[in-house]
C-alpha cells in the first residue's frame, strides 16, 4: 500500500470553520513537507510492517493523508493528521491512525485503543526507533478521547 500526502487547503479551512486554529496555511504546509521529507522512507517501512504485526491486510492499494492544523483530534477517515513540532509524534500518531484502516471492523473502545497502541510499541520497537515518550502522550490522549466517549453516552 502507497500514502499519498495531500495538502488540502479547503479541507483545512473546513475542518476550522468553527473553531480555527492560529497556523497559517504556510506554516502547516511547511511542517507538512518537512514531515515528508525526513519520514516518508519510515512511512513505507511501517505501511510494511503493519499487516505483519497485526496479522491483516490492506484492503487498499493506496490511503490519503491530510495534513492540518486544527483543534481536533487525529482521525483515520479520511486520514487526517495535525502537524506539529515534534515529528516523531506526528509519525506514531500516523501509525495508530494507519492501523485503524487495517483495523476497520473494530468498534471504538479503550479495548481497542490499547491494542493499537500496543502494535504500535511493537513496529517502533522493530524500527529501533524510541518512542517513550510520543507513546506515553498518545496513550494519554486515546484514554482521554475514550473516557470523553463514555461519559457523552
Amino acid at each position: 500500500m502507497r500514502l499519498n500526502f495531500v495538502f488540502s487547503k479547503i479541507y483545512n479551512e473546513m475542518l476550522n470553520k468553527f473553531n480555527p486554529s492560529e497556523d497559517s496555511w504556510e506554516k502547516i504546509k511547511h511542517r507538512g513537507e518537512l514531515f515528508v521529507q525526513e519520514y516518508e522512507k519510515k512511512c513505507s517501512e511501517i505501511v510494511e510492517l503493519i499487516p505483519k504485526i497485526t496479522n491483516r491486510q490492506w484492503n487498499k492499494l493506496e490511503l490519503d493523508v491530510y495534513f492540518v492544523s486544527w483543534n481536533g483530534p487525529n482521525f483515520s477517515k479520511p486520514l487526517t493528521l495535525r502537524v506539529r513540532k515534534d515529528m516523531l509524534l506526528m509519525l506514531v500518531v500516523l501509525t495508530h491512525e494507519l492501523i485503524h484502516n487495517i483495523m476497520p471492523e473494530k468498534k471504538s473502545s479503550i479495548e481497542l485503543e490499547n491494542e493499537i497502541n500496543d502494535y504500535v510499541e511493537e513496529i517502533f520497537k522493530q524500527l529501533k526507533i524510541d518512542i517513550a515518550a510520543q507513546i506515553k502522550i498518545v496513550r494519554e490522549s486515546s484514554s482521554k478521547s475514550q473516557s470523553q466517549k463514555n461519559g457523552k453516552l
